[in-house]
């Protein structure tokens, strides 16, 4: 990591630059990875939880879409400063109370930052009043890759009925989906040998095999 993520507010100082992103190690007759970053939460990086998977279990790498690996997304690094942070929180209530031209707007300033914290927020927009809004907000979890939003994003689509707007969330809809077998692939269990995923929030992954 080339830089501090915390420059601003009460963060300790040089927490993460030069420090390591990722970490592999063999302990016992299995083998761990560990990632202080979240490409589980990165859009055009999230194969990278497979590929952790995959390495661990000792298994063949494969190889996945150019519409997965898309490591030109983010090009520039993005620090959310005071202000930054402030403006994001004021979204949730414009999300609540503003005007469609106002939470459109919201989710492209979101978008630009990668908010972590509106990822929580967009579920709910894709059933908004205004079909532009329900359209922007598929477009938001489908360009974000959350797969968690999946089945919220067809059941969005199975429920619209302006034509127009449905055949939009289709669109956003197979976008999202060509992500989906990133995390159907099966690996099976063999005697004792398995892969335990640990996801701690805000924090690192850690794939352990043994």
């Amino acid at each position: 990591m080339e830089s501090d993520v915390h420059k601003e507010g009460n963060a300790p100082k040089n927490m993460t630059n030069n420090k390591t992103f990722f970490i592999t190690n063999y302990y016992g007759k299995g083998r761990v990875f560990s990632s202080i970053a979240h490409p589980d939460a990165t859009p055009g990086m999230i194969w990278m939880i497979p590929r952790m998977v995959r390495w661990t279990l000792n298994l063949p790498l494969k190889e996945y879409k150019s519409e997965v690996v898309n490591p030109d997304i983010f090009n520039r690094e993005i620090l959310m400063s005071v202000s930054d942070l402030k403006q994001e929180s004021a979204y949730y209530q414009t999300f609540l109370y503003g005007t469609p031209e106002e939470k459109i707007a919201a989710l492209d300033w979101l978008q630009s930052k990668h908010s972590w914290s509106a990822k929580r927020w967009v579920q709910g927009l894709l059933f908004d009043a205004d079909p532009k809004v329900r359209v922007r907000a598929a477009q938001y979890i489908a360009d974000t890759h959350y797969l968690h939003y999946l089945p919220d994003l067809k059941a969005a689509y199975n429920s619209e009925k302006d034509p127009q707007t449905k055949e939009q969330l289709k669109e956003q809809l197979d976008k999202l989906k060509i992500s989906e077998p990133l995390f159907k692939t099966k690996l099976y269990q063999k005697s004792s040998t398995f892969a335990v995923v640990n996801i701690i929030t805000n924090h690192a992954i850690n794939i352990r095999h043994r």
